[in-house]
This record gives structure tokens, C-alpha cells and sequence, in this order.
């Protein structure tokens, strides 16, 4: 037998966890991402009646390009997130608008990252 068919049960039950928890927190901040250029978009509207109509178009731009850096900055780890089986990419940009209790399987393998993993094996 390979030694590398030769996993430890627990060991690979708390890496299955470690896995999903980080995901599920990568998630966590992309969402926030999200939510801070939304944010930011909403701000730039509100200067509309206090500055002159060009610094507001500047600054609303420069609002929405931040914004843009932010989901970008914040979304690439989620997105980057590898599978533990496969070894392979594991989410796709829709995954950010799942539930992060109810995350799509593997697009490669089909591995469901939030299937039950046993503390005690």
C-alpha cells in the first residue's frame, strides 16, 4: 500500500474542518466586500447637492473604482479557495450569493464541502 492511501481518519477529518471554516470565513469577507462598495456607492450619491456637479461625478467615480478594488480585494481569496479532495478551484463567482451554510459542491469532483464531518473517527 501507498503511503499515501494510508491517511490517518482524524487527521483528515480535521483538515475536511479547518477547510470548511476557512472557506466559510473567506466567504465572510467577501460579502463584506460587497457590502462596503455598496456602500461607497451610496456615499458618492450624497454629495450631489453640496459640491459642484463635476467633483461629484470625480468623486462618485473615484467611489465606484474603490469599490470595485474592495469586492476585488475582498472576493479573491473566497474565489481562489481550493478543494480538499481534488486540489482543483472550488467555487465560481456565483458562489458568493450562496448561503455560506449551503455552499455548491465542487464544480470538478463533486465534493460538498459542508457534509458532516465526524470530530471522532
Amino acid at each position: 500500500m501507498d503511503p499515501v492511501e494510508q491517511k490517518d481518519p482524524a487527521q483528515e477529518n480535521r483538515r475536511l474542518r479547518a477547510a470548511m471554516e476557512q472557506m466559510r470565513s473567506r466567504q465572510n469577507v467577501a460579502r463584506g466586500g460587497v457590502a462596503i462598495a455598496i456602500v461607497l456607492f451610496f456615499v458618492g450619491r450624497q454629495f450631489r447637492g453640496v459640491l459642484p456637479p463635476g467633483t461629484v461625478d470625480a468623486l462618485q467615480t473615484a467611489l465606484a473604482l474603490f469599490g470595485l478594488v474592495v469586492i476585488a480585494l475582498a472576493a479573491l481569496p473566497f474565489l481562489r479557495s481550493i478543494c480538499p479532495k481534488c486540489r482543483q478551484r472550488y467555487h465560481s463567482p456565483a458562489s458568493l450569493f450562496r448561503s455560506a451554510d449551503d455552499p455548491a459542491p465542487c464544480k470538478h469532483c463533486g465534493f460538498q464541502i459542508n457534509k458532516h464531518v465526524s470530530r471522532y473517527s
